[in-house]
């Protein structure tokens, strides 16, 4: 199996592959994108031998059976433009399709990058997966994946006005991200995102609370984050389940092919 997958959602990719029981091997492309994500999959992914591998070995790869995943994560700052994120995926897609039976895109559209994905990879000669809800729709996000799929994040948008969102992810590091996205040029400089959180009338950050990531930490860096931009802080229960039903059928279809 190849996952291809956001850097937002690396605690949750941690969690479907620590669950897999059937996982043997784990090979993470080098991509330079996180400094957490090894650290993560040794300490709960401990049944499965964990390989660093270059981008370079690509190429001579050889991967046997569904016991093994090959994770190649990509950065967040790619999110700056949709047609940037989708042709960014879409050839790493191209360089892995001869080695897996099946592929996840661990994306939702995010900006529409992935609209009609199933069209755009149509001549792909494995089946191409990405996160859906339990009715079969795209979710729209990060928060769509934790919120559980398109209805209840459309629930939660329209009970939560003036909510900015928070993940564990997204609190781990929120400067470098905001760098990233480009809504900072200094991480320690805050004046220009301020003004944006005035200009869009956020008043509270919500936390999504998906179990994952250390939740202590969790509670501080929203604290940090609520006082450096004036926000009450309110709590959301999210789960797993578009991640756990999403990584349930791409596992389905590896197994399937012979």
């Amino acid at each position: 199996m190849g996952l291809i997958a956001c850097h937002m959602l690396e605690d949750e990719m941690v969690h479907v592959l620590s669950r897999d029981k059937g996982v043997e091997r784990i090979l993470v492309v080098d991509a330079q994108v996180s400094n957490t994500l090894l650290r993560k999959l040794r300490q709960n992914c401990n049944r499965a031998s964990i390989e660093l591998i270059s981008p370079d070995d690509i190429a001579d790869l050889r991967l046997e059976g569904a016991e093994s995943v090959l994770l190649w994560q990509r950065p967040v700052k790619l999110h700056v433009s949709p047609d940037l994120l989708r042709d960014d995926v879409l050839k790493i897609i191209g360089m892995i399709e001869e080695l897996c039976s099946v592929i996840m895109v661990f994306y939702g559209l995010c900006g529409n990058a992935f609209r009609n994905l199933e069209s755009i990879v149509k001549d792909v000669p494995v089946p191409v997966t990405i996160l859906k809800d339990d009715t079969g729709q795209v979710v729209d996000d990060c928060m769509g994946v934790a919120a559980g799929g398109v209805e209840c994040y459309l629930k939660l948008l329209r009970s939560h006005h003036g909510a900015f969102f928070l993940s564990p992810m997204w609190a781990s590091d929120w400067r470098r991200f905001f760098v990233d996205i480009m809504v900072l040029q200094d991480p320690e400089d805050l004046e220009g995102a301020r003004y944006i959180f005035q200009y869009m009338n956020y008043t509270t950050v919500t936390m999504m609370c998906t179990g994952l990531g250390g939740n202590d930490e969790f509670h501080q860096e929203v604290d940090e984050f609520s006082r450096a931009f004036g926000l009450a802080i309110e709590e959301h229960e999210c789960s797993t389940d578009v991640v756990d039903r999403s990584y349930a059928e791409a596992k389905r279809l590896a197994c399937s092919r012979p």
